[in-house]
């Protein structure tokens, strides 16, 4: 038989609100930090009624980097990604509401998206700001990275 966290992995952050609620793991990058967006980002996630209900500033560790990208890991991408990365600090951040994932992936959106954090902002595909996960089962294995044993 299925436990709860079998069937929706999300289940286990059981926050509570008027609504059904959902976390997400989203990432301000370097080029958002240094270029001093971090505000205008956090206004529009709480804007769109979402709460931020952990914010982290540091620089991420060359293995968090490594393992958050592990799919180019064997590739020459990863050396670019690790080197961007790494040449600032970050801002984390866990991010909750309603549908949370689709919604704070849709406000990242892509950089040729005009209204998006990165239509709106990047200034080019590859430093695009910010990054949202994709699915419950990414916000479990991002947060393990970077917050190992905290949050789950």
């Amino acid at each position: 038989m299925e436990t709860p966290s079998e069937k929706n992995p999300m289940e286990k952050y059981a926050l509570e609100g008027p609504s059904p609620q959902e976390i997400t793991f989203g990432m301000i990058k370097p080029t958002g930090v240094s270029r001093g967006l971090i505000g205008e980002i956090l206004r529009r996630i709480e804007r769109k009624g979402l709460k931020l209900q952990h914010l982290e500033m540091r620089y991420i560790t060359e293995w968090e980097i490594r393992e958050h990208y592990r799919e180019y890991v064997d590739t020459d991408k990863i050396e670019y990604l690790a080197k961007y990365m790494s040449s600032g600090p970050v801002v984390l951040m866990i991010i909750q509401g309603p549908e949370a994932i689709k919604r704070y992936r849709q406000m990242a959106g892509r950089v040729s998206d005009p209204g998006t954090i990165r239509g709106d902002f990047a200034l080019e595909q590859k430093q695009n700001l910010v990054h949202s996960s994709d699915s419950p089962e990414a916000v479990d294995r991002e947060l393990e990275i970077f917050f190992p044993g905290r949050f789950n």
